[in-house]
C-alpha cells in the first residue's frame, strides 16, 4: 500500500513537472521574420543581421523558448510580406497604429520622440506640423512605409496634395536628398536621424516637434501564423528583456550616448541617466 501510494506521488509529480514545461513549451516551428536596412535598429552586413532589435530579440528568444530567423528583403517588400499576404511571422522595428491590431499583437519596446531635422540650423521652419504646413516651400523627405502616427501621416498626406514630399526607399537616401537640395527637412527619432549621418561631418541639426505626443515602436506578431500562447509568451519575454536592461545595452552598443538618452527617455524599461 505504502509502495503504490509512493508511486502514485512519484507519477503526480512528474505529471506536474510535464505540465509546467508545457506552460512554457517552445514554438512549434522557427519564426520567420523579414527584416531591412534601418540604421543601427536592423544592421544588414552581407547575410548577417544585427542591430538594436535583432539583438534585443535574441536575447529573449531562449526564455520565450522560441528561434527566430532572420531573412534580408526590401522595405517595402518587407511591408508587404507581413501586412498585405501574412506571408511573414513578424515585423520589425514597427510603429503603433490602431488600425494593425485586429491582423497582429504589437509588442511594445520603446517610446520615441519625433524631430525635425536639417542640414543646418533652419530658424525659418517651425518646429510643428501645423506650422510647417503652413509653409509655402519647405519639402519633406521620408521613408516609404514610415509612419509616426495618425497626425504625422495626415501632415504627410497634406503635403503630397502640395508636391512638398520626396518618398525614398532607404535612411541614406534622406541625407542625399538633403545635400542636393531636393528636400529642406526630415521628421525621425533622433536614433534615425543619427542613422542618416553617423559621420560627424554630415551631423543633422535637429529639433523636437512640439505638440507631438512620443510614439510607441515594437515589434507585431501575426496573429494568423502564430497561436496566442506562443505570442504572449514572447511578449513576455522581451518585456523581461528590457527590464533586466538589455535594450539600453543594445542602444548603447549602437549608438553615442547623447543619442540614447534623447531616444530612450520614455522607454518602457529601464532608461539611459
Amino acid at each position: 500500500m505504502t509502495r503504490s501510494f509512493a508511486g502514485l506521488k512519484t507519477l503526480l509529480c512528474a505529471g506536474l513537472t510535464l505540465m509546467a514545461g508545457a506552460s512554457h513549451a517552445a514554438c512549434s516551428r522557427v519564426l520567420d521574420i523579414p527584416v531591412a536596412p534601418t540604421g543601427r535598429a536592423v544592421v544588414v552586413e552581407g547575410d548577417e543581421v544585427s542591430g538594436v532589435y535583432p539583438g534585443l530579440l535574441r536575447a529573449a528568444q531562449a526564455a520565450a523558448g522560441c528561434q527566430f530567423s532572420f531573412r534580408v528583403v526590401p522595405r517595402a517588400r518587407q511591408f508587404y510580406l507581413f501586412f498585405d499576404v501574412q506571408e511573414a511571422d513578424a515585423f520589425v522595428p514597427a510603429t503603433r497604429k490602431a488600425e494593425r491590431e485586429a491582423q497582429a499583437q504589437f509588442v511594445p519596446i520603446v517610446r520615441q520622440v519625433p524631430h525635425i531635422a536639417t542640414l543646418r540650423p533652419r530658424p525659418d521652419l517651425p518646429a510643428d506640423l501645423e506650422g510647417l504646413r503652413r509653409h509655402p516651400t519647405a519639402r519633406l523627405v521620408t521613408v516609404r512605409t514610415y509612419s509616426w502616427g495618425d497626425e504625422y501621416d495626415e501632415f504627410v498626406r497634406s503635403l503630397e496634395a502640395q508636391r512638398r514630399v520626396e518618398v525614398v526607399g532607404d535612411l541614406p537616401t534622406v541625407l542625399t536628398l538633403l545635400k542636393r537640395g531636393r528636400a529642406d527637412f526630415t521628421i525621425l527619432p533622433a536614433t534615425l536621424i543619427y542613422s542618416v549621418a553617423p559621420r560627424p561631418e554630415d551631423a543633422l541639426d535637429y529639433r523636437r516637434i512640439t505638440g507631438m505626443a512620443p510614439i510607441e515602436v515594437g515589434v507585431y506578431l501575426s496573429r494568423a501564423r502564430i497561436p496566442r500562447a506562443d505570442r504572449d509568451e514572447i511578449a513576455r519575454a522581451v518585456a523581461e528583456a528590457i527590464r533586466q536592461g538589455e535594450l539600453l545595452k543594445q542602444f548603447r552598443q549602437h549608438y553615442p550616448e547623447s543619442v540614447v538618452r534623447v531616444d530612450l527617455q520614455s522607454t518602457v524599461g529601464p532608461k539611459a541617466h
